[in-house]
């Protein structure tokens, strides 16, 4: 099965969970948002990947889109707690 790389950019408390600003993925072809989380919470544990704000191609990804939305190889994520939460 052939990979993708994906770099997730980290933000708040996220980036300090991560312990840096960006994260390089390899995962799947095929696959998703919520594939990506996982990949993130196994590397920094203790992220709560259900409270995230994700931005993928330059739009917010709601949590029911998650499981569905495919991502390409080398694209970006962006990632971030909510403000006012830790």
């Amino acid at each position: 099965m052939s990979e993708i790389r994906v770099t997730v950019r980290c933000y708040g408390v996220v980036r300090e969970r991560a312990g840096e600003r960006t994260v390089s993925l390899s995962l799947p072809a095929g696959a998703t948002v919520s594939d990506a989380l996982a990949a993130l919470d196994e590397r920094a544990p203790g992220i709560e990947t259900e409270e995230l704000l994700v931005m993928y191609e330059g739009s917010h990804v709601l949590v029911e889109d998650r499981k569905t939305t495919e991502l390409a190889g080398g694209t970006t994520l962006s990632v971030s707690n909510p403000v006012g939460r830790e």
